[in-house]
């Protein structure tokens, strides 16, 4: 089996592939999907990522959840910790560019929201197998993060990220739903 570096490295290279208007209306279909599904209503804290790149656009999640009255923590890694941790935003001006074109919250400016609070976080990733098996961009913050994290989480992907078989090791954890353009799966450990 490849690493998950090389599959990493196959998935980007094929999501550059797709067309942006495929990208566009996938995403909106996952959208709808999003804002219908049973977590995300019963949910009033949200963590998420800022998306870049081929990945499914969260900015408008963000300000979905905005209009709703729910709360958004966004993450910053701190890489000398290993860790993430995530903070409130209420505006996109709470946010500075850091490395690699990823945007984070302004500590300064933002309230941290321990992982307690959190009643759903959406857990990006490159690629993902059915049982809920995410290989994400390499830093492995999402994994550590995971740990002994006991709300919902799901990853949003387009149904083309979706692969046979990924390369696992001890400290992996699945997300619990996977929502694509075409379905929403539940993941069973």
């Amino acid at each position: 089996m490849p690493s998950k570096k090389e599959i990493r490295k196959q998935m980007i290279q094929s999501l550059n592939q797709v067309s942006d208007e495929d990208i566009s209306n996938w995403t909106k279909k996952i959208h709808q999907t999003l804002f219908q599904n049973k977590t995300w209503v019963e949910s009033q804290i949200i963590g998420v990522t800022l998306s870049r790149g081929r990945e499914v656009e969260t900015r408008l999640i963000i300000e979905q959840a905005w209009k709703l009255g729910k709360k958004v923590a966004i993450p910053k890694c701190y890489p000398e910790q290993k860790q993430m941790v995530f903070y409130q935003i209420d505006d996109f001006n709470s946010l500075e560019e850091v490395y690699f074109g990823l945007k984070e919250p302004i500590p300064a400016r933002t309230n941290e929201i321990v992982k307690d609070q959190i009643n759903l976080l959406i857990v990006p990733g490159v690629c993902f197998t059915i049982d809920g098996y995410r290989i994400g961009y390499g830093g492995g913050y999402y994994d550590r993060f995971l740990e002994n994290f006991n709300a919902e989480t799901l990853s949003l992907l387009f149904e083309c990220q979706l692969v046979d078989d990924l390369p696992r090791e001890q400290h992996d954890i699945a997300v619990r739903q996977l929502l694509t353009e075409k379905r929403t799966i539940f993941c069973y450990e």
